[in-house]
């Protein structure tokens, strides 16, 4: 198996066995350019398990609805202008409401009813069968990465396919008697750890349009009017879910990669974290790339475009330093150094042409330049016209993606300290945005419509969702210790595929370990399809193979250099596979052809829905 895809392809181009034919370059032969291997070999876009499109199957659309519990403080405990209000809303949606909120409640742990993390960790009996959860929790403190992992832990213990919303902080401190309340710290915190698994509703943007929405008690945080309740309710409605289109293969949802245009103009998500993966998966990158891109983007801003380097000046001559909060600024800061320090926005453009690129789009378009939506456009358009933008679409891993944006666009000093933190960011990133919904009452592109949900196990579009999952978190990995079980005298492609089949829900029997659900060799793959007429389809018979099939290579020579990996789409005659031990490695490819004659066949999983 080690030789077997690349191998048997060298032997069906070249008709001789080379020492290098796994090596994805040029082999010398009667193509010396190797262009006829790479047109078998390419590199095709990384399908995306949060993409649902036809693909011979049907379009259905799932009203949104079920139970919903809301942990809160004061403002959700308001029966007359809030809670009211944001159970119409919810119950017109065919959402079940269901409240446990007190004033003055804040995010921490303890004895009391005044304690978020305890109270709701108590009460899982009325969360666990909840489709949705929603904190509403910050006004009264406690808003802190530790406190946010610690509650979030509880609900990915007891309730992990519930969708969770996190209510961001709105105050007009206009109306406030006491302190100024620092909302820019709190919902920071917020939207920087979204990568735990929640979705910020945005009460703070709402309340920008009209801060008469708070009333006049003195505290400034609470929309206790009439319109103010209505439009806090109708926030909440339209962040979640209405309505989820799918469709269907053999009855779930199907997944590909997303391509085509979209431009700033139309961002779409909650917060900004959501807004960037819609726009760069519009754009056409691959998850792997976005979430590459988007690590890095966490490191650096932690995706405020307003934000100016830490411990410089900005335009109002304003500097953040020890115990003070970054600066934001609206306009690019001037330069302070040769080097065109502070750096400013997502990505912190810092040398003098880049910033300067900035002023001359904010006068252009007049929007201010930390407008999310001109960097965006502005990054997109130094991707597209420098080599580190070709050499990042050329990636395959989210690895390899985070390294190439931090080493040839970003270059912050010590880059090697920030290899694993900016890697560790994107897969962050890449796990959250791979399983979950982001929706928005503005959203309309439809980039980024959520799959896994969707996806019982025991189904086809299970086995393609795990073979993708492994291929991400396996990266550049090389060898198969994860998927063998300690047997090294069998190459692993066949382990690779049982492990996939196992964890999608429809293992192997009969064979060695657990419940025998690892099949070693490839010969036994496909002498346990064989035994079961329906479910093996000989290639060249007129199938057409499906997402989710195992497909069985032959090179017909020598009958142990053969090879099986698991389809992942088909698009015409052009076939998309996901393979262990190739090039020693997970890995991706694509075949112009899925009747090429080295395919010996397909085998269907047993029991597959």
């Amino acid at each position: 198996m080690k030789k077997v895809v690349l191998l048997i392809l060298s032997i069906f181009i070249f008709g001789t066995l080379s020492p290098n034919a796994l090596a994805l370059s040029s082999v010398k032969g009667s193509d010396p350019t190797g262009q006829s291997q790479r047109s078998i070999i390419e590199k095709t876009p990384w399908l995306d398990p949060t993409a649902c499109v036809t693909s011979g199957g049907s379009t259905a659309v799932t009203a949104g609805g079920g139970k919903v519990y809301i942990l809160g403080d004061s403002i959700t405990a308001n029966t007359q202008f809030v809670q009211n209000k944001i159970t119409e809303s919810l119950k017109a949606k065919s959402y079940d409401p269901v409240y446990n909120s007190v004033s003055s409640r804040s995010l921490s742990s303890g004895t009391s009813d005044l304690n978020g993390i305890s109270v709701f960790e108590a009460d899982a009996a009325s969360w666990k069968s909840a489709g949705t959860i929603i904190i509403e929790l910050g006004t009264n403190g406690g808003v802190t990465q530790e406190n946010i992992e610690k509650i979030m832990a509880i609900i990915k213990a007891n309730n992990p396919s519930a969708k969770v919303y996190w209510i961001n902080v709105g105050v007009n401190n206009d109306k406030r008697s006491g302190t100024d309340i620092n909302t820019s710290s709190i919902n920071t915190t917020l939207s920087q750890n979204g990568t735990l698994g929640y979705t910020v509703i945005d009460w703070a943007g709402a309340l920008k349009s009209n801060p008469n929405f708070i009333n006049d008690d003195g505290l400034g945080v609470h929309p206790f009017t009439t319109d103010g309740g209505k439009a806090y309710a109708d926030t909440i409605a339209s962040s979640l879910t209405s309505a989820t289109s799918s469709t269907s293969l053999s009855g779930v949802c199907s997944c590909q990669s997303l391509s085509g245009g979209g431009g700033a103009g139309n961002l779409t998500g909650n917060d900004n974290r959501d807004k960037v993966w819609n726009y760069l998966i519009s754009k056409g990158l691959t998850p792997f790339q976005a979430a590459g891109m988007m690590g890095n983007m966490e490191a650096e801003a932690h995706f405020e475009p307003r934000l100016v380097e830490y411990g410089y000046f900005n335009s109002r001559g304003e500097t953040s330093s020890a115990g003070k909060p970054s600066s934001l600024d609206d306009n690019v800061p001037p330069n302070q150094n040769d080097k065109g320090q502070p750096g400013y926005g997502i990505v912190q453009f810092t040398s003098k042409g880049y910033k300067q690129a900035l002023r001359d789009r904010s006068a252009q378009t007049g929007k201010i330049a930390g407008d999310l939506g001109l960097q965006l456009d502005y990054l997109w358009e130094l991707l597209t016209s420098n080599s580190w933008g070709t050499n990042l679409r050329a990636t395959t891993t989210i690895n390899e993606a985070s390294d190439v944006f931090l080493r040839q666009f970003e270059r912050p000093g010590s880059i090697e300290k920030q290899v694993p933190i900016r890697r560790a960011n994107a897969e962050k990133i890449f796990n959250f945005y791979s399983g979950s919904v982001v929706t928005s009452s503005t959203s309309n592109s439809g980039a980024n419509q959520g799959c896994e949900s969707n996806i019982p196990q025991g189904s086809s579009a299970s086995v393609v969702l795990v073979a993708t999952q492994e291929l991400a978190s396996q990266g550049n990995t090389t060898g198969g210790d994860k998927y063998e079980l300690g047997d090294k005298s069998i190459p692993w492609c066949a382990a690779f595929v049982s492990y996939v089949l196992k964890q999608a829900g429809v293992p192997f029997t009969g064979g060695v370990g657990e419940n025998g659900y690892y099949i070693p060799s490839v010969a036994s793959v496909r002498s346990y399809f064989e035994a079961s007429p329906s479910t093996y389809h000989p290639a060249r018979s007129g199938y057409v193979p499906q997402p989710g099939d195992i497909v069985i290579f032959q090179e017909g020579i020598k009958p142990w250099e053969s090879h099986v990996s698991i389809v992942i789409s088909v698009e015409g005659s052009k076939m998309t596979t996901i393979g262990g031990n190739e090039g020693n490695k997970v890995n991706q490819m694509s075949f112009p052809n899925y009747d090429e004659s080295f395919i010996t066949g397909f085998g269907t999983p047993k029991g597959v829905k």
